[in-house]
C-alpha cells in the first residue's frame, strides 16, 4: 500500500499551504494570509509543518513573528 502525501490546508482560507510559504535562506517562510490572521492559526499550521520534518519560520511582516519564531524554535 502506498502512502499518499497529505497536503496542509491553511485554516483560515482552506487553500493549500504552499501559496504561502517560501524558501529563503534554507528554511520555509510562512507568510500569513492576513495580517488579522488570528496568532493560534499561525502557530498551528507552523507546528504542522514542523511535524513533517521541515524548518519553518514566520515572515516579518506579521505583527507576532518574532515572538512565535522564538516559541517554534525554543
Amino acid at each position: 500500500m502506498v502512502e499518499k502525501e497529505e497536503t496542509i490546508i491553511e485554516p483560515e482560507t482552506k487553500l493549500p499551504i504552499e501559496y504561502f510559504i517560501e524558501k529563503r535562506n534554507g528554511k520555509l517562510v510562512y507568510r500569513p494570509p492576513s495580517p488579522f490572521t488570528p496568532p493560534i492559526l499561525v502557530i498551528a499550521v507552523c507546528i504542522f509543518i514542523k511535524r513533517k520534518g521541515m524548518d519553518v519560520v514566520v515572515d516579518d511582516t506579521y505583527y507576532l513573528a518574532k515572538e512565535i519564531n522564538k516559541r517554534l524554535h525554543s
